[in-house]
């Protein structure tokens, strides 16, 4: 609370932690004015989760930091709930389905390439994040080149996304990308569950996507004594724990400029997090 956070007026970031604190009070109310099987309800759960605002504030310092400016303008129309552009409703998906117009389909759909895209983009970003602290990492590994042999026939299942060894374990991380939205509660069942769901617990679908791949490889990874790791995030940008907590260790690795005061170094981590 407020009060508390007073009381310790010397306590080191106080003016982040009380601006944190009302920004919660202010979020938990807009999130009030919403129904349960909303889908703006489950969209405000996903946009205020770690992470999730990371690319409104991020330095572009290298290429997969720079947005053009119609991904800008996309990215913002979904994140504050509008439609996309007139064009897409009327069209229908590859897989026959007709197109909703703030694009969730596109971005929950198996049938196009949208979200085979997102996942090789995101797979090569954390190649990308954990070869920067000089870890070497492999991307599209067999399995049962590990000794690991999965519960599966889809060919899919048998290959990790990516494979690095830190701090001595072999660690598999599986990109995931969980779309917490469904755009027609109203007519459709299956939508309304969704966004209820979503919608009633920070995180939902992050979780239900990480506990499917710990259910896929987590039993079979520990006898050959790796560990898996769901490197999960929702389409807002919410980062799962296990992912967010890599990037953490991952921040921990790099080594500040030699110039850089004491004070500063946490400040140095927390913005690589960040980027």
């Amino acid at each position: 609370t407020l009060a508390k956070l007073l009381e310790g007026r010397t306590k080191p970031r106080l003016q982040h932690d009380l601006t944190a604190s009302l920004m919660r009070i202010e979020a938990d109310t807009l999130l009030d004015e919403f129904g349960e099987e909303s889908r703006d309800r489950a969209r405000l759960r996903s946009c205020r989760g770690p992470g999730a605002s990371g690319w409104l504030t991020t330095v572009p310092a290298h290429p997969g930091l720079r947005f053009i400016n119609e991904d800008f303008v996309t990215c913002c129309r979904l994140r504050i709930g509008a439609t996309q552009h007139p064009s897409l409703a009327p069209d229908p998906c590859s897989c026959g389905t007709q197109l909703d117009p703030y694009g969730d389909h596109l971005l929950c759909c198996g049938t196009g390439n949208e979200r085979i895209w997102r996942h090789d983009l995101l797979c090569e970003e954390w190649r990308r994040i954990i070869r920067s602290v000089q870890i070497a990492v492999d991307r599209e590994v067999n399995l049962a080149r590990l000794g690991v042999y999965p519960a599966t026939t889809d060919p899919d299942g048998k290959r990790i996304d990516l494979y690095w060894v830190e701090e001595g374990k072999g660690r598999l991380g599986d990109v995931t990308i969980a779309h917490p939205t469904r755009p027609d509660p109203f007519t459709n069942r299956h939508h309304a569950a969704t966004n209820r769901q979503n919608g009633a617990e920070d995180g939902k679908a992050l979780c239900n996507a990480a506990d499917r791949k710990h259910s896929k490889y987590g039993t079979e990874a520990r006898a050959s004594n790796f560990t898996i790791v769901p490197l999960s995030a929702e389409s807002y940008g919410r980062w799962g724990e296990e992912a967010a907590a890599l990037l953490n260790r991952m921040a921990r690795h790099m080594r500040p400029p030699v110039y850089m005061e004491e004070g500063d170094v946490e400040f140095f981590r927390e913005t690589a997090v960040e980027r």
